[in-house]
């Protein structure tokens, strides 16, 4: 159990029954889960690089070393809640990096995890059909790095792949539109909400997907890939820690506007 430290500043707050009451200052929730790199037995947790669990300066230096400087874009956002009139926001923070349309994008997990890393998606492109590789050589490539797919399934136009864990431990899992033992193994690159990261780590935790993309359905030539990698776990515990925070500086201020409240001039 991690202690979840809440820093509140309070100045005037409104009284005026039905408007919403802000706190003066955002709300600052202090890191409790800092930065990490997950390490699995057996596989590599990366994609070029990149892995769930990077701080964001990390991230960006990588990146820009990968890429080049001032080629980025990024999203900001906050998180809030309100209870009986009152509302707590916290302050502005990364959520989103990302770097030509859908050639990498990386999300941040909420304040209490720095923010840090829980979603890497990269995306590969091969121009030349005489260069690009062949399925066998792209299985061949993702095998000797990830080790053995928890599911693999080969399509018309590709092939997609997936490597599940739970607590360290590869499990099955089942690719859209099969069928068999586990727990479907999906993605996203828009994002997992932490309701659903809390969900799905009952079944596994950590997930890397792979979708390979060949140039026409007669040729096993690979045209374009995408490497993806969530760390449900780090989402949940972070959603989780960003909620007691938010709840326990809502509660707050209701107390602290009760205690102010006006008597009636009659």
């Amino acid at each position: 159990m991690r202690l979840l430290l809440v820093s509140v500043l309070f100045a005037s707050i409104l009284t005026t029954p039905g408007w919403a009451q802000d706190h003066s200052a955002p709300l600052a929730i202090d890191v409790t889960i800092p930065p990490y790199v997950r390490t699995l037995e057996g596989t590599a947790v990366d994609t070029g690089g990149f892995s769930a669990g990077m701080s964001y300066d990390a991230l960006r230096e990588l990146a820009e070393k990968t890429y080049g400087a001032d080629t980025f874009r990024e999203m900001e956002g906050d998180l809030s809640m309100s209870l009986k009139g009152v509302r707590v926001v916290t302050a502005d923070y990364v959520q989103l990096v990302y770097h030509n349309a859908k050639e990498f994008t990386a999300r941040f997990t909420g304040p209490s995890g720095g923010p840090q890393t829980y979603l890497v998606d990269r995306a590969v492109q091969h121009e030349d059909i005489m260069t690009a590789p062949n399925r066998e050589l792209m299985l061949d490539a993702l095998t000797e790095k990830y080790g053995e797919p928890s599911t693999a399934n080969q399509l018309p136009r590709g092939m997609a792949l997936a490597w599940a864990f739970k607590d360290g431990i590869q499990v099955p899992c089942v690719m859209h539109g099969m069928t068999g033992p586990g727990p479907r193994c999906w993605v996203d690159d828009r994002g997992v909400s932490g309701r659903d990261a809390i969900k799905q780590v009952t079944d596994f935790d950590f997930l890397i997907h792979v979708v390979a993309r060949s140039f026409r359905a007669d040729s096993d030539k690979i045209q374009s890939y995408n490497v993806t990698i969530v760390d449900y776990k780090l989402r949940a515990e972070t959603s989780a820690a960003d909620t007691a925070a938010l709840e326990a500086a809502t509660e707050a201020l209701l107390a602290a506007s009760q205690g102010e409240m006006a008597k009636p001039s009659l």
